[in-house]
């Protein structure tokens, strides 16, 4: 394949990527969809709707190569084809293949150009998946007579064709065969016998098979290029190579209207406009040098007039009468100067303008609508409820708000955690629902609004339990973000902000669900680093509101430039509440603390240099005062005190790389308008240090009084060799002393011969069960309190009840299981 046949066939599959992600989003929401009205027999409109995008996807797929997508995709097409003629009863759990079936596809279409040995999809769950699928075909098989049986046998794909580089013949695909393809099918309701024959390629249909099979009736024939009955006008494979190259070009004047840009191309013109920013403080630091020059000479050319004498008649009139002449000259010099530093403030001012114009208008290119985030909603409670046992009723509102395409992929991952939070930790069972006189099914609510600042709010609530206020505190107190004396201050609102508190959780039991008390902690951080706020309001028994409140886009930095310890910081606006000076006779002591009275609220006051470990360039004395920025994050306040306010500062925050992505306090850099560079400080370092700063020293000697004398041991429990050795390697490369036992019984007895500080064990055993072992434990005094991480196949909601019931602190379903998961697990447990 030549370069030119390489760059054409990379644009046909940037163009199918489109494509699939609209097709993808099609068949998740038809699925969903039909799931709900499996009980009246399945929407057909929905099921038309899919098996069209599924035949669709294929052909696509099948145009540029794809040849395990277009496999996946055709066995899955066979099997909508026989429910859309009733050869084939929608049930419940046909979704239990199909969901799965879709996500294939998804990962199969994200692998696009991976290079082979870098598929994310191996071939033996490839192989499976088709399995399965052909288990619901065969399905319908059974209930057809034998003169009606449509094609069903189908092999894997030749593992050794690379799906990208080649067609099923081992040949390049050529630009004129694909534009062949695409004239081939331009005309929809002819049939296509090329197509038909390309459907028996590389083994994707039984060629023995489908020649001996009775041939089908024309309303049940799979389609492979003809018009059946309830398809007409439907494209054929190759139609979907011309709307890729085409791109819509038979719809008028519409391609004129709306064109696909590629979102790294527009990112780029962004970022190239928000470069320009530099440019502009540059433009505006020289035009202000200018103006200062302009207002010295004036003041030259003033102190020369001072000195000069009105009439001079002595011997030095010849030297006076030049000065005159030098001092008219600095007029018109300065009135020069002084007109072009005018131009030049203009042109500033006018450029300025017009760079804040471009930059919006790119961002306003970047938004997206709410209904791309909101499109993995559904589905993600779908699968939550059903794994936790519980009924949940979705409401999404405000799908069309839109939002910076930038912001919205950041929020994907706070907006999982907080609706796992509400169905896990909230909304109750059925059972407990009853009892409590709510409806069976809990409701769980995500609505997006605009305000007039273009601020957008985003509340995420549900009708379930709420916060267990006592949980809570208990909690937070066992895992030392508070202490007994402490718990007792606290306001209602204060303790609902516990639970994003890192390590925090009332869970009782470790699941691949939550409980491990970092889920609330990461949406804290992420919804700060995008600019925004999240609060919580709490009504125990009655349910829980979390209000997210973000910037539209991401704006231009704006920041305080501040002189510390003899260098220039930059501290974010959005953080500063107010600029504060007070004498230093005015600061008061409490607890070894300074203090300071804001509008009667006591407030914390450290000095910026101190925190940063620099020295402060002046020492205040009474009478002295004393100059500082009142800082806010998430509810708490500190006043850090600085040597000097110097000016409010606009630019771009550049990151500090990777080698200095850790460093404390430092978020980033930005470049003043001389051209020097300043650190951007990270306010929620800043306070988070000066809360520590009372607790150092105590917090150090607990630190040391806790660290163990040696490394911890593990006790891994599984009847599997293969799983055994699996769990040493990796618990003995993460610091642990490992040791194994092959079955419940076996374990137990090493637990009464050897002190361990953990056990991991399967389920699924001879001899003893890992909750029989678990039981044993907890009925064992000198055994009572050592921690159980049950890890296992079985997966559903009664399992896990079983597991908690017998005592395990952790429960981590194998078919989620990562060696990082259980690390973590290990180091919150011990």
């Amino acid at each position: 394949m030549d370069s030119s046949d390489e760059a054409f066939l990379k644009e046909l599959l940037e163009d199918f990527k489109l494509e699939a992600a609209e097709h993808l989003q099609t068949i998740g929401d038809g699925l969903l969809a039909l799931e709900k009205s499996v009980g009246d027999g399945g929407d057909r409109a929905k099921i038309e709707e899919v098996f069209r995008v599924i035949h669709s996807m294929k052909g696509a797929a099948r145009a540029v190569n794809l040849l395990r997508l277009e496999q996946l995709a055709m066995v899955m097409e066979g099997v909508f084809h026989e429910i859309k003629n009733h050869k084939l009863r929608l049930h419940e759990d046909m979704f239990d293949v199909l969901y799965p079936a879709a996500d294939m596809l998804q990962d199969l279409v994200k692998e696009t150009g991976s290079s082979k040995g870098q598929e994310t999809v191996s071939q033996n769950a490839f192989n499976l998946m088709l399995g399965k699928i052909k288990g619901l075909h065969k399905a319908s098989v059974s209930k057809t007579s034998p003169s009606q049986k449509t094609p069903e046998k189908l092999q894997p794909t030749d593992t050794r064709t690379d799906q990208n580089k080649g067609n099923a013949k081992g040949q390049p695909i050529h630009k004129t065969q694909t534009a062949a393809k695409a004239q081939e099918t331009s005309a929809d309701s002819e049939p296509n016998p090329r197509s038909e024959a390309a459907e028996s390629r590389s083994g994707s249909v039984d060629d023995a098979e489908t020649t001996k099979t009775a041939e089908p009736e024309p309303d049940e024939r799979i389609a492979h290029g003809s018009d059946t009955e309830g398809e007409k006008g439907m494209p054929d494979e190759g139609d979907a190579v011309g709307q890729i190259s085409s791109k819509g070009g038979k719809q008028g004047g519409i391609e004129h209207e709306t064109i696909r840009v590629p979102v790294a191309r527009l990112l780029g013109i962004l970022n190239l406009a928000e470069e320009m920013i530099t440019s502009k403080n540059v433009l505006r630091y020289q035009s202000e040098a200018l103006a200062d020059q302009a207002q010295q000479l004036a003041g030259l050319r003033g102190k020369l007039d001072e000195v000069l004498p009105a009439n001079t008649q002595s011997a030095e009139q010849k030297i006076a009468a030049e000065l005159k002449d030098i001092s008219q000259e600095f007029g018109i010099w300065d009135s020069r100067l002084t007109h072009l530093a005018d131009e030049m403030h203009a042109l500033q001012r006018r450029s300025g303008r017009n760079i804040d114009e471009l930059i919006e208008a790119v961002r306003d290119t970047l938004l997206q609508p709410f209904s791309v985030l909101f499109a993995v909603v559904p589905r993600l409670v779908r699968d939550l409820s059903k794994s936790t046992g519980k009924k949940v009723a979705i409401h999404l509102d405000g799908a069309d708000i839109e939002i910076d395409r930038r912001i919205l992929e950041q929020l994907k991952d706070p907006l999982i955690h907080l609706i796992r939070n509400c169905i896990d930790h909230g909304i109750e069972t059925p059972e407990v629902r009853r009892k409590a006189g709510k409806p069976d099914e809990g409701s769980l609510r995500v609505a997006v609004t605009q305000g007039d600042d273009r601020k957008i709010s985003i509340v995420i609530e549900d009708d379930g339990a709420g916060i267990d206020h006592k949980k809570v505190v208990a909690s937070a107190i066992k895992s030392g973000a508070l202490n007994r004396e402490g718990a007792g201050k606290l306001s209602t609102s204060e303790i609902n902000r516990l639970i994003f508190a890192s390590g925090l959780t009332t869970s009782k039991i470790i699941t691949d669900v939550s409980g491990r008390g970092l889920g609330m902690a990461i949406v804290l951080e992420k919804i700060t680093s995008l600019g925004g706020t999240i609060a919580v309001t709490n009504e125990t028994g009655k349910g829980i509101r979390f209000t997210i409140k973000l910037p539209q886009t991401l704006a231009t930095f704006h920041g305080i430039l501040v002189e510390s310890g003899t260098q220039l910081f930059l501290i974010p606006a959005q953080a500063v509440r107010r600029a504060i000076r007070v004498e230093a006779a005015a600061i008061s002591t409490v607890e070894s603390k300074r203090v300071v009275t804001v509008h009667g609220e006591s407030i914390a006051m450290l000095q910026l240099s101190s925190v940063l470990g620099l020295r402060s360039a002046q020492r205040s004395r009474d009478g002295d005062l004393v100059t500082g920025l009142l800082l806010e994050h998430q509810g708490k306040k500190v006043v850090f005190t600085v040597d000097a306010i110097l000016a409010e500062h606009e630019g771009i925050v550049k990151p500090l790389g990777k080698l200095l992505r850790k460093v404390k306090h430092v978020e980033g850099a930005c470049f003043l308008g001389d051209g020097r560079i300043v650190p951007v400080l990270k306010p929620s370092d800043l306070i988070a240090s000066a809360a520590e700063s009372k607790h150092h020293h105590t917090r150090s000697v607990a630190a040391l009084e806790d660290e163990p004398a040696g490394k911890i041991r593990v006790l891994a429990v599984d009847d599997s060799i293969t799983i055994r050795n699996m769990m040493r390697t990796y618990l003995e490369m993460a610091g642990y002393e490992v040791a194994t036992a092959f079955d419940g019984q076996n374990a137990f007895e090493k637990l009464l011969q050897h002190p361990f500080d953990i056990v991991v064990t399967d389920v699924e055993m001879p001899r003893m069960n890992g909750f029989e072992l678990t039981s044993r434990i907890r009925k064992q005094a000198s055994l009572r309190d050592l921690p159980v991480i049950v890890v296992t196949a079985l997966e559903t909601p009664e399992d896990r009840n079983r597991g908690m019931q017998a005592g395990a602190n952790a429960y981590i379903v194998k078919s989620n299981f990562q060696e990082t998961n259980l690390i973590d697990t290990i180091k919150r447990l011990v």
